[in-house]
């Protein structure tokens, strides 16, 4: 995992700084070492809410986006999938699980960010070799610690909404299968999660996620730059894995939002 402070938080909130035209991206994780193999067989899609009825090893990640000024329901998420299933099938996977699509946008800049994720697999079979794929593939971001910097509980909730879309955003563009649980962060949060027994740490994404991701919102401030009224707010976060009991990166960072114009 990146321990760039920069690479997560100074790019978390303030990730949309870029102009141009539509640009594509594919990002393909190998979590097990293999061939490159043919990329049009055919591959099944289970959505994130779907169950998988048949059981599966996960070879690897994929994940597709794409940066547009074009704010629209979805945006080239045909071709998004196509590119999924073509990473997937390319790893020797006959499925994909957990598939989903996200957006953010960014109104300052007029600029959408989109993109679509998910597990390849493949389907056990009788006889077939069983594979360990390396488990630290998967980062659950639970709910952050936000009470602190907003007292109104509608905010807090799209603050807390934004931040964590942003992160799985930042995480899936660097190669990471990431997705948002309905569990709390402690408080604090590394002796929080290290106080926590097998059975409580499974809420937090089960036995396939190892990282969690724990965010909490220290301090906002306003501030006035020519005609434009912001706010920002100090984040810090700490990557923790269940495997090895501790922290594997931490940082502070500092998001920012343009709130409106003022006249006086």
């Amino acid at each position: 995992m990146k321990r760039n402070t920069a690479r997560f938080f100074a790019g978390l909130l303030l990730l949309i700084l870029v102009s141009g035209c539509a640009t594509s991206t594919s990002i393909k994780t190998r979590l097990v070492p293999g061939p490159e193999l043919d990329r049009k067989s055919p591959i099944k899609v289970f959505k994130v809410d779907e169950t998988v009825a048949d059981s599966y090893e996960i070879l690897g990640v994929v994940t597709a986006t794409v940066e547009s000024g074009m704010n629209r329901t979805s945006y080239l998420e045909d071709q998004r999938l196509k590119s999924l299933q073509e990473d997937a099938s390319s790893m020797g996977a006959d499925a994909i699980v957990g598939y989903y699509t996200n957006k953010i946008l960014v109104n300052a800049e007029a600029k959408a960010y989109y993109w679509s994720s998910a597990l390849a697999a493949r389907i056990r079979r009788e006889g077939q070799q069983p594979i360990t794929p390396k488990a630290n593939y998967m980062v659950v971001i639970p709910k952050g610690i936000i009470n602190k910097v907003v007292d109104d509980k509608e905010k807090a909730v799209l603050l807390d909404n934004t931040a964590r879309k942003c992160a799985q955003y930042v995480l899936a563009r660097n190669g990471y299968y990431a997705i948002p649980i309905d569990e709390p962060t402690p408080d604090p949060i590394v002796t929080g999660f290290q106080d926590m027994d097998e059975a409580q740490l499974n809420k937090y994404g089960g036995p396939q996620a190892d990282y969690i991701l724990g965010t909490k919102f220290l301090e906002k401030a306003y501030f006035t730059v020519l005609l434009a009224s912001s706010e920002g707010v100090t984040i810090e976060s700490s990557l923790y894995s269940k495997s090895q009991k501790k922290a594997t990166w931490q940082g502070t960072g500092w998001g920012r939002s343009t709130t409106g114009f003022i006249i006086s």
